[in-house]
């Protein structure tokens, strides 16, 4: 592992921490923008679905464009995406801006991910992809803390449209140093003759038919969706107001109450990725990390009187144990042969993202469906017993992952290799 090896996962890691921060940021404005847009929680849901729909379509074209062009150009026009995104929405007054704000900061974000794991499994070893990514992780799960607590607290003291402002000066800067310091991989041609461009086609195509044929694909794939989603749902976009509800706390409180989600992938990132690296499997993991993130966030959203303090170390222990999540990329990558590793990384984070891109609406559909009338101050005020009825699904979706993590393939740790007409696990 050389410096530049180090120089560019830093930085694109740094991008996903930026791109995480603006993903999660309507969560600490929801009442600010249900004041000034005078919508409800369907209206707020749209506004976090909206981020998804222009996200999770690119991801599998997003990946063939990583293995065709490589990263380097991608990432650095789409971080510029992110802040000209961020510029819009601190502009805007009207909803209908506002959601298209958001629907050019998905586009942008969805090259942050897929870019990290197409360098990642360029510049590292096998052995030490899973490490990598749960470092880089780690570093996104620092914007997802300062994206909970401590930017509800700037939100608080200068307004949503000043921080957005900020948000993105800091993306077009963000955006400069990584074509400085990001590089592609030099054993890689990404310069191509009419007659080349066609074979990267041809490649792209084959790329993406052996990706999409292996079942243990879609299984690791759907195992992800259902244990990312609880956090997709609760720690973006709806635990700030869920936690408010309960307990009767401010939003700096709740904020850093989701931020805990944050902290427990912090810690657990690392660890689940060195674990895993360091007894070669990739499958118990899984079955543990859905079993006790489902318990978790059960009786976080199911029990009520629960003591605050337990809440808040059960959400860090479910956020911990969710950080499992992040080994089906790795498992994505090995389980497909090396000449698709970004399809097979695009492709995990597409069918990934779809629970966020239906899960968040939905739970603001089912709220509004629930709401009583109840105002104040010109806010649509929900119950206890409303959210714990719209948060339900999410227990459900990690158990129904724990359960399909039995039947997941498991690899070693090795790459996929094809000899003629059999498929092999070896080491890179």
């Amino acid at each position: 592992m050389t410096l530049r090896a180090w120089l560019i996962w830093f930085f694109a890691s740094f991008f996903y921490l930026y791109e995480l921060v603006l993903r999660i940021s309507p969560g600490t404005m929801v009442d600010d923008l249900m004041g000034t847009l005078n919508i409800t929680a369907s209206g707020i849901g749209m506004l976090g679905a909206i981020y998804y729909l222009s996200y999770t379509p690119l991801q599998l074209p997003v990946g063939i464009l990583m293995d065709c062009f490589g990263a380097k150009l991608w990432l650095t026009l789409a971080c510029l995406l992110c802040g000209v995104g961020s510029f819009v929405f601190s502009l805007s007054n009207s909803f209908f801006w506002i959601l298209g704000a958001r629907f050019i900061i998905g586009i942008g974000s969805a090259f942050a991910w897929v870019g990290l794991i197409f360098l990642v499994s360029h510049w590292f070893k096998t052995t030490r992809r899973a490490l990598m990514i749960g470092l880089a992780s780690s570093i996104g799960m620092i914007g997802g803390i300062f994206g909970q607590g401590p930017l509800a607290s700037i939100v608080q003291e200068i307004g949503y449209k000043e921080t957005l402002w900020i948000l993105g000066f800091f993306g077009i800067v963000l955006a400069v140093l990584m074509f400085i310091f990001i590089k592609d991989d030099p054993k890689q041609k990404f310069h191509h003759t009419k007659r080349e461009n066609l074979k990267i086609t041809k490649n792209a195509i084959r790329a993406i038919k052996t990706v999409c044929t292996n079942k243990q694909t879609w299984k690791v794939a759907l195992y992800s969706t259902l244990i990312l989603s609880s956090t997709t749902v609760f720690a973006e976009l709806w635990g700030i107001s869920f936690l408010q509800t309960k307990f009767n706390i401010d939003k700096t409180l709740a904020g850093f109450g989701t931020s805990i989600i944050y902290f427990g992938w912090l810690i657990g990132s690392p660890i689940v990725g060195f674990i895993s690296d360091d007894i070669k499997k990739r499958r118990p993991p899984l079955i543990i990390g859905g079993l006790i993130a489902t318990l978790c966030i059960l009786v976080v959203i199911a029990v009520p009187n629960t003591p605050l303090w337990l809440n808040f170390a059960l959400l860090f222990i479910f956020g911990a144990f969710s950080s499992v999540q992040l080994l089906t990329f790795s498992m994505a990558v090995e389980l497909n042969p090396t000449y698709a590793r970004g399809t097979a990384g695009a492709l995990n984070n597409f069918v990934t993202m779809i629970g966020g891109l239906l899960l968040q609406p939905f739970v603001g559909w089912i709220l509004t469906f629930l709401w009583k009338g109840g105002m104040q101050n010109n806010i649509p005020v929900y119950s206890f017993s409303d959210f714990r009825m719209a948060l339900f699904i999410l227990p459900l979706m990690c158990f129904l992952g724990f359960l399909l993590s039995f039947s997941i393939k498991e690899t070693h740790c090795k790459q996929l290799k094809k000899k003629k007409h059999a498929f092999e696990f070896h080491q890179d």
